[in-house]
């Protein structure tokens, strides 16, 4: 909970009943925790998700097994969600629009696929800007069906703007687009020192943020590559023969015309935590993330995003 409430808006995958209540429930946080989030926010939800996701269950139930199963079944069978999950904190955005896509190819059972979000009224952005973020989970192990998937985003991408100039019609202008803001992100399972990263990610105009707000720390990318977001150091970590950095925030420019607002990483970085005492598998990725046209007022207003792969 401490670790969620530094951050705007958090993006997570694989997030089912186990924890979830956790995520959501005020009154299952410590005492110094609620008493915290009561001070920076003088209400007691520290965060909102969307209505059809809410802990009614947690409540009833609190954290019970059959809350965890209950849940995991709700996500898995009815919403069919793919364990894709977001969290917002409190007045910090507002979501206007949500779509959901499932991959037509996966070895996995869980309905993986990639979900879209509108979000709105940005405070750390002063209002004055808006965001859409793609949050996604790709196959591990299968380059092939990763190919497809990625292909699929593309696609879901385009089908996801044209919906939301006909159901915004202030979006209907190709322009209107130039004041949001787009991001790719999640457990991609595509290690960054290879070729399939290179042909599925960067020939495609997707930019790293890690990779760019490294570059202007360290002479080259070298050191960046090697800041593993599955990690054998992680106690979570099942198959250590797959680590590396695998998980990522990529900032898009265009798709189909459609020019976004350019956006400027300050800072990205994983968040590691000790030994024993891990969110998730996969280490969070942090990313300080703005306007580029409000560079002026880089030392006062930004917004964090983070995706975070794993059970929380």
């Amino acid at each position: 909970q401490p670790f969620f409430q530094c951050h705007a808006l958090c993006f997570l995958q694989e997030v089912w009943g186990v924890g979830r209540a956790q995520l959501t429930i005020p009154s299952l946080m410590a005492k110094d925790q609620r008493d915290d989030c009561l001070s920076r926010n003088s209400i007691m939800e520290p965060f909102q998700v969307p209505q059809w996701r809410t802990a009614f269950l947690g409540r009833w139930l609190s954290n019970s097994v059959w809350s965890e199963i209950l849940y995991t079944m709700m996500f898995q069978v009815i919403l069919q969600t793919g364990g894709l999950y977001d969290m917002v904190r409190t007045n910090a955005a507002h979501c206007v629009y949500r779509s959901k896509h499932t991959f037509s190819q996966s070895r996995s059972k869980s309905l993986k696929g990639v979900e879209a979000t509108l979000w709105t009224d940005i405070a750390a952005w002063d209002g004055r800007y808006d965001l859409l973020v793609f949050n996604t989970h790709l196959d591990p192990w299968v380059s092939e069906n990763r190919q497809q998937q990625v292909n699929e985003i593309r696609d879901f991408m385009t089908t996801t703007i044209h919906e939301i100039e006909e159901h915004l019609p202030d979006r209907q202008k190709r322009n209107a687009w130039s004041n949001t803001g787009v991001l790719v992100v999640g457990d991609f399972n595509v290690k960054s020192d290879t070729n399939e990263y290179e042909t599925l990610f960067m020939n495609r105009g997707w930019k790293d943020s890690m990779a760019i707000a490294s570059s202007k720390q360290t002479p080259s990318n070298n050191t960046l590559r090697e800041e593993h977001t599955y990690d054998k150091s992680n106690s979570l970590v099942c198959f250590p023969e797959d680590c590396g950095r695998i998980d990522y925030i990529f900032m898009v420019d265009a798709v189909e015309g459609r020019e976004f607002l350019p956006l400027h990483c300050l800072r990205c970085s994983t968040y590691r935590q000790p030994h024993g005492d891990e969110l998730s598998d996969h280490y969070p990725i942090v990313a300080q993330v703005i306007p580029s046209p409000t560079m002026s007022r880089v030392a006062t207003r930004s917004a964090s995003l983070c995706p975070i792969t794993g059970k929380p």
